[in-house]
């Protein structure tokens, strides 16, 4: 599917978050076309998204706290992501982590409780959104309760 394409199919869910905070989605990435295109269709999105090319450089970003969401490369160089979702974990950080992968076997982590969504890799689209909303208003939810 062309990108114009994808954009236009976000278009839905973009409309739920005028008026309300912009999630903050961090997107961690090895491959910089990956990296900017998922960047590009998640502001298209209307989330506020934040590039890492690698899990260290999340680790050490001062707004790592901040974010709402993790989309994690299962499979970057350097330290995985499920070993990044951990870590992340340890800290406290308690948004939902989606990790992108080409490797199916993987979704059994999700029993683990180190990531909540699973997604092929690098597929983005109207129903991935809806799912990232979901978990982000669920925890919203939870902090306000």
């Amino acid at each position: 599917m062309a990108a114009s394409n994808r954009v236009r199919d976000l278009e839905t869910p973009r409309r739920k978050l005028d008026g309300v905070a912009r999630p903050k989605v961090a997107v961690v990435n090895d491959d910089a076309a990956v990296l900017i295109s998922l960047r590009f269709l998640f502001q298209s999105a209307g989330f506020d998204a934040r590039g890492y090319a690698n899990g260290r450089s999340l680790l050490a970003s001062p707004l790592k706290g901040a974010a709402d969401c993790f989309v994690l490369d299962h499979r970057p160089r350097g330290p995985d992501g499920l070993d990044l979702a951990r870590r992340l974990r340890r800290l406290g950080l308690r948004a939902p982590i989606v990790l992108t992968t080409g490797f199916r076997c993987v979704a059994l982590e999700t029993l683990a409780g180190a990531v909540e969504l699973v997604i092929p890799a690098p597929r983005v689209d109207e129903e991935t959104i809806r799912q990232l909303m979901r978990l982000i208003d669920e925890r919203r939810l939870r902090k306000t309760t």
